[in-house]
């Protein structure tokens, strides 16, 4: 019962995901910008999730283990966009990412609020029946996140883009860059750390 649970829960992930980044303007943006590259990744395990639930009688380890890594990433995305990006008021989603059939505030509450959420909801309650043994899969959550701010970092820092959140822009490092630098990895370490214990 509670894996049908997931497997519907995964499922409306999938047809979020699928609608909110088909909207998307320049589908690029996906790769430049944390949030996006974070919902493909639970839009690719949610749906992979559902193939494996039509193809498994018990559902393998390692499908939930990439259920954990991407919801500690979108989870960090949440994370960063609300103690982050909204308080600096940085680089929020507007009609010119989108379509013009395609509102910017329903993609914000979908790829930073319910998305998340219901990823978590879905790790942790409905998918609890699928046993999670190797530790190995803590180490492996940091890495698409740990991947994204080294290449952000170097990028910005060889002029190679346009600082996608503009942390760079100023010309100068102040306090609050490097409590940025140090926050978001932190914060990710704290989430992957809270949610491993609760599984």
């Amino acid at each position: 019962m509670l894996l049908h649970l997931a497997f519907a829960l995964n499922l409306i992930l999938v047809c979020c995901e699928i609608v909110t980044l088909g909207h998307l303007k320049r589908k690029l943006d996906i790769l430049r910008y944390y949030t996006y590259l974070q919902n493909l990744l639970v839009l690719c395990t949610s749906a992979l999730f559902c193939v494996c639930f039509f193809c498994f009688d018990v559902m393998p380890e390692w499908v939930r283990g990439l259920q954990y890594i991407t919801t500690c990433g979108a989870l960090a995305a949440m994370f960063i966009f609300v103690t982050v990006l909204v308080v600096g008021k940085k680089a929020t989603m507007t009609d010119d990412d989108f379509t013009h059939n395609f509102s910017p505030t329903v993609a914000n509450l979908l790829l930073h609020y319910i998305c998340p959420a219901i990823a978590c909801i879905s790790l942790v309650f409905a998918e609890r029946n699928i046993v999670m043994t190797d530790g190995i899969w803590t180490a492996l959550s940091a890495a698409p996140s740990g991947l994204y701010w080294i290449c952000y970092g170097i990028l910005s820092a060889i002029h190679a883009w346009d600082d996608p959140y503009q942390f760079s822009s100023s010309g100068q490092t102040t306090w609050k860059d490097v409590l940025i630098g140090f926050g978001i990895p932190a914060s990710f370490i704290g989430i992957s750390f809270v949610l491993w214990n609760i599984l």
